[in-house]
């Protein structure tokens, strides 16, 4: 089935098919690019700063994880991939439970290998796995490929680094957040826009 198909099975079956598609993940652009700018601005240095923001990181990712596996639901009976879209939103939110409870542990290393490793994961189930779905293939590329190249330069950077600063993975997660925040914002006013144009 092409993305046309797609397309118009979205519109007969929900008679838009901009919305379920476009408002999500507008609003996933949003929060992830809120929490880059408030990865940046954490007041702490090191390992605690780092800390803080893992917090926040799994608090959005609860919230994302969610937010995901209903628009996944949502496309169930017209887009090809709404499984791995599925899965990756029930991961992200299971995935976010730990990550609360390392910072709260106070367990920087064990958080900064945990969110390198979601990340990847992440990163690939998207980018791969939605490749055959003409409705979400630009959204599993573009996130997919975000959070993948973010976790491999983060994980290069930190270890690089004979002090192994929590600043650079800290700042890190600020910056890759907020690009792909944006990146994501863009995309789904663009998608947007075509709906509209396409009346």
């Amino acid at each position: 089935m092409g993305r046309m198909t797609e397309v118009a099975a979205a519109r007969r079956t929900t008679g838009r098919v901009a919305r379920p598609t476009w408002w999500w993940f507008l609003l996933h652009g949003v929060l992830v690019a809120v929490f880059g700018v408030v990865a940046l601005a954490t007041p702490f240095d090191g390992a605690g700063g780092y800390l803080v923001d893992g917090f926040v990181f799994g608090v959005l990712c609860f919230v994302v994880g969610w937010q995901i596996v209903i628009q996944a639901w949502q496309s169930r009976t017209f887009a090809r991939g709404w499984g791995v879209l599925f899965a990756v939103g029930v991961h992200a939110a299971g995935a976010a439970v730990a990550f609360c409870v390392l910072a709260v542990l106070g367990m920087p290393y064990a958080l900064f290998w945990s969110v390198i490793g979601f990340l990847m994961v992440e990163g690939c189930l998207l980018a791969i796995g939605l490749l055959w779905s003409p409705l979400y293939r630009m959204w599993g590329i573009l996130m997919g490929t975000c959070l993948f190249l973010a976790a491999l330069i983060m994980m290069i950077a930190w270890l690089a680094d004979p002090s192994h600063s929590f600043d650079i993975p800290d700042t890190g997660m600020g910056i890759a957040s907020l690009l792909y925040g944006c990146a994501v914002f863009v995309a789904a006013l663009q998608a947007r826009a075509a709906d509209v144009g396409r009346g």
